[in-house]
């Protein structure tokens, strides 16, 4: 997976915060030749390090271009090169599974924060129980056990088990 980005209009933030480090095997800064590129840049490099320092073995590459001046574009290509290199020495289908139950586990987490949190009004209920000088950690401990109890039985498993 590609994510282009460029300088300005805060994309390193937007892209940390929309789980794309998550799915980017390669990261471009484009327009790399204008104020605030190399800063875009310097970010990603310093969230990918921080984000990946164990647990995966590709790291995304962070790369800088100016498409529209022909600059770099070499290096994205090596980039993705390198990446596809790495796929072919390493279990390609079990990577693509993993990755694909990860986005549906993201785009999942999104869904469910925002249909409980606001619709179901867990907000309310977490604002009324801080009032009442309760840890936000015990709080969050019971929301999660309310809907952890609402949750029907896993496949196979009978109510009396659950």
């Amino acid at each position: 997976v590609l994510v282009v980005l460029h300088p300005g209009a805060g994309d390193g933030i937007q892209a940390m915060k929309a789980g794309l480090l998550e799915v980017a095997d390669v990261l471009v800064v484009n327009k790399a030749d204008q104020p605030g590129a190399e800063r875009l840049q310097n970010d990603l490099e310093e969230a990918v390090h921080v984000r990946f320092l164990a647990g995966r073995d590709w790291r995304p590459l962070v790369v800088p271009c100016s498409a529209g001046k022909n600059e770099g574009i070499d290096a994205v290509v090596e980039a993705i090169a390198r990446h596809r290199a790495w796929l072919e020495q390493h279990d390609l289908e079990g990577l693509r599974r993993t990755k694909r139950l990860a986005q549906v586990r993201h785009a999942l987490t999104e869904g469910l924060i925002e249909a409980l949190w606001e619709e179901r009004g867990l907000a309310r209920r977490a604002e009324r129980e801080l009032a009442a000088e309760r840890a936000p950690r015990d709080v969050a401990g019971a929301l999660l056990s309310d809907i952890l109890g609402h949750l029907p039985p896993e496949e196979g498993e009978s109510e009396a088990s659950a």
